[in-house]
C-alpha cells in the first residue's frame, strides 16, 4: 500500500496484491461434487501469529526493499500516540488491559423519560480470554433516578464456522417500535437529532439465552429463550377487558418464548474481529425464517401464542444502470398476545434516515398481527450526475426508494 502526494493536498491511498501459487496437479479428474460449490479458504487463527522464520522459509519468493520497508512502517505505526488516539476514537473503545471501556458515545443520551442518561459500558477482550467473553453496563437517569443495569457472557465455541453460547441478563428501560440500526437509542447523537420527546417506555427485566450455530458457511441457526417482563412506564398504559366489558389496568405482562432462526445466504462473507463479525454480503438472495413460540404459565408466562416471520432480500447489479435491492416480508401471530407483543411496525421520529423503518411514520402509529411488507431502492451509482460537469466534483448519487406495508389485527 502507498500514500501518494496530491497537487490538492490531498493523500490517494493505492493497495496491490500479489498472489503465488505452486504445486499445481493438472489432469487429473475429480468427482462431480468437488465442482459443486465454490472454493471456499478458511484462515485458521493460528496462521495470524507465525514467526518471521516461518514466513522465510515458506514464502514462494524473497521480498523485495520496499516489501520489508511496509513491514517496517506497518509495525511501527500502532505505536504513535496520535495514531492510537484516532483509532479508540474510530472504535470507540478505550483498553486498559483485559478490559476495554465504551462505546464512547452511549456514555451520555438524553430521553424524555430518564432526563440526563449516564452510562458506564465494559467488556473483557482476548487478553482475557480468547474464547470467553463479557459485557456490561450501568446507566443511571437524573429525572426518573433510577439505575439500570445488564451483563452478557459468550463464548464461542468454534469461529468458523460460527459456533456461540450467549447468556444475558438486563434490567432497563426500553422504547417499543425500534428495530436495529445505525445507532442504538441510549446515543448522545440518536438524543440530538430526536425530532419529538417520545414518554411510552417500558421497564424491562429480561434473562436472554441463545445458542448459534453455522452448519455450514451460508446456513445458520439461532435457538433462543427469552423470559421477559415489562412494566409501562410515562404515558404507556396496560389495560385488559374483563369478562363484562370493562376495562383493567395491568401493573406488569409477562412472556416466556422461544425461538428458532434459520438464515440461509449461499457465499456469505464476514468481515470481524475475535467476537463480532459483520457481514459484507452476498451476491445471492438472503433469507431468514423465524418462528416464536411462547408458553403460557410456563415460569408465570402470560399468553400463549406462535410468531412466523419470512423476509428475503437481495442486491442485483444492473451494469451500468446501477445497483437494485429490495426486500420482502411477511408474518403472522396466531394465539392471543396484547399490542406489546404484536407487531408494531417502526417509525421514524428523528433526523437520521433509516433504511430499515418507515420514516415518514411515527412510532406506535401501526401494530397487526399479520402483515406483508416490501422495501425497493435503485442506486444508479452516478449514472446521471457524473454526466454533469459541476454537479460531477461533488460526487453525489442518485438513489429512488419506495416502501409498502399492508396488514391488519384480528379480533381475537
Amino acid at each position: 500500500a502507498v500514500l501518494i502526494p496530491h497537487k490538492l493536498r490531498k493523500q490517494h491511498f493505492t493497495g496491490s496484491k500479489v498472489s503465488s501459487y505452486r504445486n499445481f496437479i493438472i489432469n487429473q479428474e475429480r468427482e462431480a461434487a468437488f465442482y459443486a460449490n465454490p472454493e471456499n479458504i478458511v484462515m485458521k487463527d493460528s496462521s495470524y501469529a507465525k514467526p518471521d522464520e516461518f514466513w522465510q522459509s515458506n514464502r514462494h519468493d524473497s521480498l523485495t526493499q520496499h516489501d520489508q520497508n511496509v513491514y517496517i512502517i506497518s509495525d511501527s505505526i500502532p505505536k504513535v500516540p496520535l495514531f492510537k488516539f484516532y483509532l479508540n476514537v474510530v472504535k470507540g473503545y478505550n483498553s486498559w488491559g483485559v478490559v476495554d471501556f465504551g462505546p464512547y458515545f452511549t456514555s451520555y443520551s438524553f430521553n424524555a423519560w430518564e432526563g440526563n442518561r449516564f452510562k458506564l459500558s465494559a467488556r473483557t477482550n482476548t487478553k482475557f480470554h480468547k474464547n470467553f467473553g463479557l459485557d456490561a453496563y450501568t446507566a443511571y437517569g437524573t429525572v426518573d433516578e433510577s439505575v439500570k443495569y445488564g451483563i452478557k457472557a459468550n463464548y464461542y465455541f468454534k469461529r468458523i464456522p460460527r459456533s456461540l453460547l450467549s447468556v444475558g441478563f438486563r434490567d432497563d428501560v426500553e422504547q417499543f417500535g425500534l428495530v436495529p440500526g445505525v445507532f442504538k437509542d441510549d446515543n448522545i447523537i440518536t438524543s440530538a437529532l430526536r425530532r419529538t420527546n417520545v414518554r411510552s417506555y417500558n421497564r424491562v427485566h429480561e434473562l436472554n439465552m441463545f445458542f448459534e450455530k453455522d452448519w455450514f458457511n451460508g446456513f445458520g441457526n439461532k435457538f433462543q429463550f427469552k423470559y421477559r417482563e415489562l412494566a409501562p412506564l410515562g404515558d404507556l398504559v396496560y389495560d385488559t377487558e374483563t369478562g363484562f366489558g370493562q376495562l383493567v389496568n395491568v401493573n406488569k405482562i409477562t412472556t416466556v418464548e422461544f425461538s428458532l432462526h434459520t438464515r440461509f445466504a449461499y457465499c456469505e462473507r464476514f468481515v470481524g474481529g475475535n467476537f463480532q463479525r459483520v457481514s459484507l454480503g452476498t451476491q445471492y438472495p438472503i433469507v431468514d425464517v423465524h418462528f416464536y413460540w411462547s408458553v403460557k404459565d410456563f415460569l408465570s408466562g402470560d399468553y400463549a401464542y406462535q410468531k412466523l416471520v419470512l423476509s428475503v432480500k437481495d442486491r442485483v447489479k444492473l451494469s451500468i444502470l446501477g445497483t437494485f435491492r429490495y426486500r420482502v416480508e411477511a408474518g403472522k401471530i396466531w394465539g392471543k398476545a396484547p399490542y406489546p407483543i404484536l407487531e408494531l411496525h417502526s417509525g421514524n421520529q428523528s433526523y437520521l434516515l433509516n433504511d430499515n423503518v418507515f420514516n415518514t411514520m411515527n412510532f406506535f402509529e401501526f401494530v397487526s398481527d399479520q402483515y406483508a411488507s416490501a422495501a425497493i431502492s435503485q442506486h444508479f451509482e452516478g449514472l446521471l450526475f457524473n454526466k454533469i460537469p459541476l454537479i460531477r466534483k461533488l460526487n453525489w448519487r442518485e438513489v429512488v426508494s419506495a416502501k409498502a406495508l399492508v396488514g391488519n389485527l384480528s379480533n381475537s
